[in-house]
């Protein structure tokens, strides 16, 4: 009991017990759609090794950039527009408040 009042007060079983709900929904799924996280593991530690772990983040930081560096070049010209030309609002505002309700995640 003093061991399990010890992993609460700092937070390590919460991490454990995620990691065994994870593994044990693991094996009733497919590895492709959700490997457990002794597979992820062992695929870091093959990323690591090859060295192309570093090279796979360089690539989803610099994909993460591009759309937010293209989404800005789009933005805030529309939205300068927007704020400056009742027509272009008028054209523009439907769109967007039908976009509005869409989770970002979606």
């Amino acid at each position: 009991m003093r061991i399990v009042r010890k992993l609460l007060n700092i937070g390590a079983f919460s991490w454990i017990l995620i990691l065994i709900i994870w593994q044990v929904v693991s094996m009733f799924s497919l590895p492709v759609f959700l490997p457990g996280p002794l597979a992820v593991m062992q695929g870091l530690e093959s990323l690591l090794a090859s060295g192309t772990f570093g090279q796979f983040v360089g690539i989803s930081l610099i994909r993460i950039l591009a759309g937010w560096i293209i989404g800005s070049a789009i933005g805030i010209p529309i939205g300068i527009l927007m704020g400056c030309n009742p027509i272009v609002r008028a054209l523009i505002d439907p769109i967007l408040n039908f976009f509005r309700f869409i989770p970002a995640i979606g």
